[in-house]
């Protein structure tokens, strides 16, 4: 006679509360920070690059500040080269600028390209190349005098 055995097999101890709970919420935890440091992220350079706009556009008006007509009707930039390079000093970054006429012709300042002109915006930035850097440009239009 044979005697038949059978053999069953114990089951692992079953994972700890904490292991499982840790299993769970693992997953949606790391999505939750994935999306927040994106979100926070692009609110930093949101705030950061309105910052930097409102500098460069600040530039702009005291540019546009000193221009001035003579009797005749020419117009003239109003600040020596001492005075414009203490202007637009910065410690961290270079500041170019153009000032350019109503006919498109150049009165002072950089090469700089012309910006497109929305005519409806009183303001207008843009990122442009110069010198073979991107840059990020503010175009104003300003009557003299004003």
């Amino acid at each position: 006679m044979s005697a038949a055995t059978t053999t069953t097999t114990r089951p692992g101890p079953l994972p700890s509360l904490r292991m499982r709970v840790l299993r769970h919420v693992r997953g949606p935890l790391v999505w939750t920070w994935l999306l927040g440091t994106v979100f926070m992220m692009a609110l930093a350079n949101h705030f950061t690059q309105s910052a930097f706009d409102r500098a460069l556009l600040d530039d702009a008006y005291a540019i546009a500040s000193h221009l001035r007509a003579d009797d005749e009707g020419k117009v003239a930039l109003q600040l020596t080269d001492s005075e414009l390079k203490a202007a637009l000093f910065d410690q961290a970054e270079y500041v170019y600028y153009a000032v350019y006429r109503s006919d498109g012709s150049q009165l002072a300042g950089e090469p700089l390209p012309l910006l497109p002109w929305d005519e409806s915006e009183p303001v207008s930035y843009r990122e442009t190349l110069y010198n073979g850097q991107l840059v990020r440009a503010v175009a104003l239009r300003s009557a003299v005098g004003e």
